[in-house]
């Protein structure tokens, strides 16, 4: 039992790796091969607003088509990124441009950033079917999938054309499909007929308190973390640093997450998850609090560091807190549910952060994110039951 739980781990962790190899090349240049196509910075911006604003929606749509009886999640998810697939092949082959190549890009991006709750969930069927799978490692091995891809591919960047993009995309994809396609994930669990009424007539949020007041703490922070990672570059100027300086934090703060994630695990032995995820809520305050506080880049650098204890212990924590706190055949939903509370926070980064930035300039942002962070914390600290308590009617 317990080599097939390390197989299934090994299996997770490609996976994982792939969906974040694929995320790194179809996000983090997303710019570079548009600007390329001759794009603009405010049409790739709105670009990228509006497939978050389509990931948001469609996460607990996906999640609801998923978790269907008799549907392996596995399969499912092959299936759906096949269309995933066929945009980068169109991307490839064919001469869009303008309107057509912002649909198709919209389109790809939409997917795969809705994908990420069922990849996540991928797991769950094999623990509850006794094996044990360690999520935080396959996770952390696919950040750091994420670190090497991005500086494989901005080297390759420097000799050859963004048009190289699309082939690595297909690439990619393709084996995701193989893999999904030979993982054979159990289901996780069907949906009995009278708690499928119960949940039409209570929805899940009014059902689970406390985890209706988990998703607006997860925007808040959501919101500061990403308002920090996309207004980086303005942070470092506005303390005297350069690109290469963004380069830096950038990097620091991925390093950290593989370390976090692989001694999760042992943690976790030790101190209950949900005094973790308290923790991990109170860490990203602080990180967002001396990132205000920095007055240089080696200091903005420093605080990157708190992405150990903040968003690289989320991540697992969070995986854990949706796996006791929901029944089994509402996990994917609740999965789909934090998603979307993340993506909105990318939205609201991405629009309202840039409008803040415009009228108050970066320095005069961060303050307001310290606390948009804070009423973050304190609601994943109401979220969050003290102690080893599980109720999956509404704790």
């Amino acid at each position: 039992m317990e080599r097939s739980g390390r197989r299934v781990t090994a299996s997770y962790a490609l996976i994982q790796s792939l969906y974040w190899v694929t995320s790194g090349l179809m996000f983090n240049f997303a710019s570079a091969y548009l600007l390329d196509r001759g794009f603009t910075n405010g049409g790739i911006g709105a670009l990228l607003g509006a497939a978050y604003g389509l990931s948001a929606v469609l996460q607990p749509l996906l999640a609801a088509l998923f978790n269907r009886a008799g549907v392996r999640l596995s399969a499912a998810l092959a299936c759906a990124y096949v269309p995933v697939a066929l945009c980068a092949a169109a991307l490839l082959a064919l001469p869009l441009k303008g309107a057509s190549l912002a649909a198709v890009m919209i389109a790809a991006l939409t997917l795969q950033s809705a994908l990420q709750p069922s990849v996540n969930s991928l797991h769950r069927g094999f623990e509850l079917s006794g094996l044990k799978v360690n999520f935080a490692l396959a996770r952390g091995i696919g950040s750091a999938a994420f670190s090497l891809c991005c500086f494989l591919m901005g080297r390759l960047l420097r000799r050859t054309a963004p048009s190289v993009l699309p082939a690595c995309y297909l690439a990619t994809l393709l084996l995701m499909v193989l893999c999904l396609a030979r993982f054979r994930s159990p289901g996780l669990g069907p949906v009995e007929p009278q708690r499928a009424r119960r949940a039409g007539e209570a929805p899940l949020l009014r059902r689970q308190r406390r985890f209706a007041l988990f998703l607006p703490g997860l925007i808040c922070l959501s919101f500061a973390h990403l308002f920090v990672d996309t207004f980086m570059l303005q942070i470092m100027r506005s303390v005297g640093g350069d690109s290469a300086g963004l380069g830096a934090a950038i990097a620091v703060a991925a390093l950290t997450e593989l370390p976090a994630m692989l001694l999760y695990s042992r943690v976790r032995a030790r101190l209950d998850s949900f005094s973790l995820l308290r923790f991990a809520g109170w860490a990203w305050v602080a990180k967002i609090a001396l990132v205000t506080l920095a007055r240089s880049p080696q200091a903005i650098c420093a605080a990157e560091l708190m992405q150990f204890f903040s968003y690289a212990v989320y991540v697992p924590a969070a995986v854990d807190y949706i796996a006791r706190t929901l029944p089994p055949q509402d996990f994917l939903k609740g999965q789909a549910l934090a998603g979307s509370a993340f993506t909105l926070g990318s939205l609201l980064a991405t629009f309202l952060g840039g409008r803040l930035v415009d009228w108050m300039g970066v320095r005069g942002a961060l303050p307001l994110m310290s606390l948009v962070a804070l009423s973050g914390a304190l609601l994943f600290t109401a979220a969050v039951p003290r102690g080893r308590r599980i109720a999956h009617a509404g704790i």
